[in-house]
């Protein structure tokens, strides 16, 4: 098929102003490997936040576990976003933040299932 120019346009006045698609991010935070050991004693419990890339008021974090070097959350976290958001992750504790990793808005609209690096 061709084109041709036809000198013709098109003209607008102005057009609705597009909503962002709201959906709900569901991620299944399995858990961390090689992290510091630290003292379960001394109240040195791990957790992962989640939250949306430069929306901070838009996070969720797993329940609390020990300070192990290998840790199980196997947690389900839900927040509500737009259509190409990321998800930034932070492993902390009490103390420390002991990495950070990101799932870009291309990650998140295809679906991942793997480890990310900290």
């Amino acid at each position: 098929s061709c084109s041709r120019d036809f000198g013709s346009s098109l003209f607008f006045d102005g057009l609705p102003a597009v909503q962002a698609l709201k959906c709900v991010f569901r991620v299944v935070v399995v858990g961390a490997e090689g992290l510091p050991l630290g003292d379960p004693g001394e109240g040195d419990e791990r957790y992962c936040s989640v939250e949306i890339s430069g929306k901070p008021s838009v996070n969720a974090k797993t329940q609390t576990v020990d300070a192990l070097a290998d840790v199980v959350w196997d947690h389900t976290l839900e927040l509500v976003g737009e259509v190409g958001d990321a998800l930034d992750f932070a492993i902390r504790g009490d103390v420390y933040e002991f990495g950070r990793a990101t799932l870009t808005a291309d990650q998140v609209a295809c679906g991942f299932r793997g480890k990310l690096a900290l």
